[in-house]
């Protein structure tokens, strides 16, 4: 078995990030973690701000941007990074999987640095509610990278 994946028996290795036999639709394009979400998925979903927190936070006076619009440019932004996959389905998922996991690492580090500068307390009140918009943002970028990334994986021959 390789490391980080599962062989399948037919020479196909998933992604430790994508469940074998997980839907691109299932949890990650709604608001909430299902039961098949990887761990590492579930620690950011859970460590970065939920909306509500938010904008309750924020308020009125900072426009944030809808989930789904967030989720389709996160989708856009794994897009433009995997230019020319291969048509192997094991190296197309290696791609892949490598291209999301810095997504996915870079939003975990974002969200730990909110919550830490959430507990500070009120003295940096601007720098904590940037880094909170910033972590959000961040997360629902993952969520729609990797439903974009389930995507690609199963589609059939390149993607340029």
């Amino acid at each position: 078995m390789p490391p980080g994946g599962t062989d399948r028996g037919r020479g196909c290795v998933m992604s430790r990030y994508f469940l074998p036999g997980s839907n691109p639709y299932s949890f990650a394009c709604f608001s909430t973690a299902g039961a098949g979400v990887h761990p590492v998925l579930h620690r950011l979903l859970s460590l970065a701000p939920k909306r509500t927190e938010l904008l309750a936070l924020v308020g009125e006076n900072v426009p944030v941007a809808e989930e789904e619009a967030l989720r389709c440019a996160g989708g856009q932004m794994l897009e433009v990074f995997a230019q020319n996959l291969p048509r192997s389905y094991r190296e197309k998922g290696q791609r892949l999987e490598d291209l999301f996991r810095m997504m996915v690492e870079h939003a975990l580090d974002l969200a730990h640095k909110a919550r830490f500068m959430h507990e500070q307390g009120p003295q940096q009140a601007d720098t904590t509610r940037q880094a909170l918009i910033t972590a959000y943002v961040a997360a629902q970028h993952v969520i729609g990278a990797q439903c974009r990334a389930m995507d690609l994986y199963n589609s059939k021959g390149t993607c340029s």
